[in-house]
């Protein structure tokens, strides 16, 4: 049974430190942060945008026969 997990706060309090962390624990798993999902230069992105590419990531993933756990941060 595959495990998704939420890491959420404000900037600043260690969540990346806190996925990664985890991610070494939890094998086999994935990482997703979040912000890699409008990480764009020039900077143009719309919250729909964003979503979509939010939407198609964690479902590839959860759909990953590999993968035990995904960790999205």
């Amino acid at each position: 049974m595959k495990t998704l997990l939420f890491v959420n706060g404000p900037m600043g309090v260690g969540k990346t430190a806190v996925c990664k962390a985890l991610l070494e624990r939890l094998t086999p798993g994935v990482y997703l942060d979040g912000d890699w999902c409008w990480n764009m230069n020039p900077f143009h992105v719309t919250k729909a945008m964003a979503l979509d590419n939010i939407t198609a990531m964690l479902s590839r993933y959860l759909a990953c026969p590999e993968l035990d756990y995904v960790i999205f941060g």
